[in-house]
């Protein structure tokens, strides 16, 4: 990780610890809307970035870090067995 990485890594956990995990979880509720609404593959992968920042401010509360790895780690473990 750069410098400029691990500065946004602090940035966004203290964004995570400012806005709580119910604000978190309804900002994500809020892109998988938009996501559907519009039907867009573009608007889907820049959800995407949101998603990345948002994990980041889930590092700020061990049960959203706990939660946001399980799914994480499922995904992984999709990855796992589609690639092997």
């Amino acid at each position: 990780m750069d410098i400029q990485e691990t500065e946004n890594a602090k940035t966004l956990k203290k964004y995570g610890k400012k806005i709580g995990g119910i604000r978190i979880s309804d900002m994500v509720i809020e892109i998988c809307r938009e996501v559907h609404l519009s039907g867009e593959p573009l608007i889907a992968i820049k959800a995407l970035g949101e998603f990345r920042a948002l994990s980041e401010a889930c590092k700020a509360d061990p049960y959203l870090e706990d939660n946001m790895l399980y799914g994480f780690n499922n995904m992984l473990e999709r990855a796992q067995i589609q690639t092997e």
